[in-house]
């Protein structure tokens, strides 16, 4: 039977030292204390760091999960305009779609702007995205 790797006592050491090699010996010990996953963690500047998620969205042309950064918004406001935000920060409900035309261009066909805004979307609207994702 396996045990889990313990601290050592003996020597004086600093809380600092003793809480970095306390969770060197959790993220060492895969299974251990009832978890099953190993804990994604980095080192940075000798200290154990949790690795941080990068967000993803879906892509409402082709349906690929990319990072965020990587897609443009578009947005729907409470006045019901919709236009593109490109730093994804304007206040309405959005929908993500990749920087390529034919993605924009299959969105329109399939009328997943329609369902992600949950209404009717004039053809107007879309020739104006087009305008805009072209100029970007």
């Amino acid at each position: 039977m396996e045990s889990a790797p313990t601290i050592g006592i003996g020597r004086a050491r600093s809380y600092k030292s003793l809480a970095s090699e306390a969770l060197r010996a959790v993220c060492e010990c895969d299974g251990v204390g009832g978890t099953d996953q190993s804990v994604p963690y980095e080192m940075e500047n000798n200290y154990m760091v949790k690795a941080r998620k990068v967000p993803l969205r879906m892509c409402t042309g082709c349906g690929e999960m990319k990072d965020k950064k990587e897609l443009i918004r578009v947005v729907k406001n409470k006045e019901g305009e919709i236009s593109l935000d490109h730093t994804g920060k304007k206040a309405g409900r959005g929908a993500y779609v990749c920087r390529n035309a034919d993605c924009l261009k299959k969105a329109r066909k399939a009328r997943r702007f329609e369902k992600a805004f949950k209404g009717k979307i004039p053809d107007e609207v879309y020739d104006r995205l087009e305008e805009e994702f072209e100029e970007c």
